[in-house]
């Protein structure tokens, strides 16, 4: 089973945030979470201002579109299964529950 894990406590095999860090962002959501005093957290895909639950929506609707439709990525999904994936912010409400049901 794929498991999600924080960088902080845990060892990991796959990174799935956005980039940054020096790391591409391949699985990320693009959809941030708007927060009034950082800028970039304007979501530039929808020109809007997500709270948590809008940003996690759209990122469900962008990942099933996108594994459908783009076999390299619905391919590279896959090979997650029974690897620790890792990201900064653990525990919260994630959305990456979609990469585990699909790995």
């Amino acid at each position: 089973m794929t498991e999600v894990v924080n960088i902080k406590t845990d060892k990991y095999d796959v990174y799935i945030w956005r980039a940054g860090y020096g790391l591409n962002g391949y699985f990320g959501n693009q959809h941030p979470v708007y927060i009034e005093w950082k800028s970039w957290t304007f979501c530039k895909i929808c020109h809007c201002k997500h709270n948590r639950d809008q940003a996690i929506k759209a990122f469900e609707k962008d990942f099933l579109i996108r594994v459908e439709q783009d076999l390299e990525f619905r391919e590279n999904v896959l090979k997650l299964r029974n690897k620790k994936t890792w990201l900064f912010l653990l525990p919260i409400v994630l959305s990456w529950e979609h990469y585990q049901k699909l790995a």
